[in-house]
């Protein structure tokens, strides 16, 4: 898996390896990093108010990862292309030559977390449940959810066939089995928001049902964006905030 391939510094050159599994779409230390090259005014206001509201600060500076998102996108239609969520956790930071505690550990694994869905139940034997958990994640069976802002327990993306057949994130589904996308939301959310289904990384639907449905009749790769837009004090005001990402599914 590579990792935070455009944090400044660290960016990947040349040709992407052919055995590449996948990268990090979402990096919260890059992400922290060019919050402060961007404003560091905005970035110094969210330090301040981070021991009174760590959840609003950290939402605050929260934005799309477009670089990795197109990256993906462009990857995964030369082949499988895993994409993952990742905290790259020091809670500290580095300003004017001093290191801070932000944010906090805590407070770093409740931001985003990779949501794997498995066919049977983990038992509790550690061999047993890694194997598991390992094949689920190398098959892209799992997707990434912003968490801090709500829990997506019970959200769920998969490809029904006319045969019955049922194809959950990062398969291989055949165009002639007539496949019929279905994104299901644990609940309706409070706010205004919407489930958008990208194929070859452009965006062809968006809907702001709790159950969405669309008949797949190309091939391609199709992937879903659930995003929210709350309202945060000033002066940021409404905007809005991507909370979840599925894995892709290939059609063809």
């Amino acid at each position: 898996i590579l990792a935070h391939p455009f944090r400044p510094r660290y960016q990947w050159t040349g040709e992407f390896p052919v055995g590449l599994d996948g990268i990090e779409v979402i990096n919260l230390k890059t992400m922290w990093q060019l919050s402060w090259l961007k404003s560091k005014a905005s970035f110094l206001w969210t330090v301040l108010i981070y021991p009174f509201n760590s959840r609003l600060a950290v939402l605050r500076v929260f934005e799309e990862p477009e670089s990795e998102l197109n990256l993906w996108d462009q990857l995964s239609q030369k082949r499988p292309t895993i994409g993952l969520a990742g905290a790259d956790a020091e809670a500290k930071i580095y300003l004017f030559g001093r290191s801070f505690s932000y944010p906090s550990y805590n407070t770093l694994f409740s931001i985003v977390r990779n949501h794997v869905l498995l066919k049977s139940e983990l038992t509790g034997n550690a061999v047993s449940d890694l194997k598991k958990i390992g094949q689920a994640l190398r098959a892209g069976n799992f997707y990434m959810s912003l968490d801090i802002l709500a829990d997506p327990k019970g959200f769920n993306a998969v490809m029904n066939t006319a045969q019955g057949q049922m194809w959950p994130m990062g398969s291989q589904v055949p165009l002639e089995t007539k496949p019929e996308l279905t994104i299901q939301l644990p609940y309706r959310p409070k706010v205004p928001f919407d489930v958008i289904v990208y194929h070859n990384g452009e965006a062809i639907m968006t809907s702001n049902n709790i159950v969405t449905k669309l008949k797949i009749e190309k091939p391609g790769v199709y992937r879903v964006k659930v995003r929210v837009i709350p309202t945060f004090p000033l002066p940021d005001g409404k905007k809005w905030v991507p909370w979840i990402y599925t894995n892709p599914f290939y059609v063809h």
